[in-house]
């Protein structure tokens, strides 16, 4: 597992799954995000991460390049935005101890069915990294949004 940081960028060497035998994809980032939180002074700390899971992502190295490399670490981006966003709204929220659980689950969910969301919209408007234009426009929306939650 790789932990997002914004100094590191993905290599073809972390990709180290097997693809299936079906697949129609050139490469593919499995990404996670999760939380913890504990108990601090009566109130949660909450803390997220985006993994780069390196046993389930794969690329075929003959149809690859380093733009596909560049697509794949913009899923990972998104997914470091969207766990930032997560912790930022846990943070902000007064949880009691006897719901802490399920509402921060309810707002984990909800944010993680928009990541999806978003993942998806990326790949389309992209056509999975295809389309030069569109790809750089995602790109600097990305960048930007990284510089707005100052991590970059």
């Amino acid at each position: 597992m790789i932990k997002w940081q914004s100094a590191y960028k993905l290599q073809w060497a972390d990709f180290q799954g097997v693809p299936d035998s079906v697949t129609e994809a050139s490469a593919l980032s499995s990404i996670i995000v999760s939380y913890t939180y504990i108990p601090l002074n009566g109130r949660y700390n909450f803390y997220t991460n985006a993994m780069f899971e390196k046993s389930r992502s794969f690329y075929l190295p003959d149809y690859v390049t380093d733009s596909t490399l560049n697509h794949e670490q913009t899923h990972f981006d998104i997914a470091a935005i969207y766990a930032e966003m997560l912790s930022r709204i846990l943070n902000s929220r007064n949880f009691e101890k006897s719901t802490v659980r399920v509402e921060s689950g309810r707002i984990f969910d909800s944010l993680t069915s928009e990541l999806a969301d978003e993942q998806k919209r990326y790949d389309f408007e992209t056509r999975w990294g295809t389309r030069y234009q569109q790809q750089v426009s995602w790109e600097r929306k990305i960048h930007k949004a990284l510089v707005n939650y100052k991590m970059k």
